[in-house]
């Protein structure tokens, strides 16, 4: 199975976070995105728990990606900014703690 950040084009992660505005063609990237992801994430927690703690990173991982595709659904350029950016800190603090 390919990483969780493999899901997150390059893209998405580096050059839309944080843009005041998004096109039209972003908005449904971003719900696919945050739809794999969700269910990307639910799987890892089934196949591949460390514990309560990993556990615990994934779930916010799945709520991250739950409000990414919210925000996208509404074209809330905010929204989708604050996902992003919640995604990034728990994919980091979980990698420090777990790879």
């Amino acid at each position: 199975m390919a990483g969780i950040p493999m899901v997150i084009s390059h893209e998405v992660r580096s050059k839309k976070r944080g843009a005041a505005s998004y096109s039209d063609a972003d908005w449904p990237q971003f719900a696919d995105t945050g739809h794999r992801i969700e269910a990307t994430t639910g799987r890892v927690k089934e196949k591949f728990s460390k514990g309560p703690e990993f556990d615990a990173f994934a779930t916010k991982l799945q709520e991250y990606a739950r409000a990414l595709y919210a925000a996208a659904d509404g074209k809330n350029a905010a929204g989708v900014t604050q996902a992003l950016t919640d995604m990034k800190s728990v994919c980091k603090d979980c990698h420090k703690k777990f790879r």
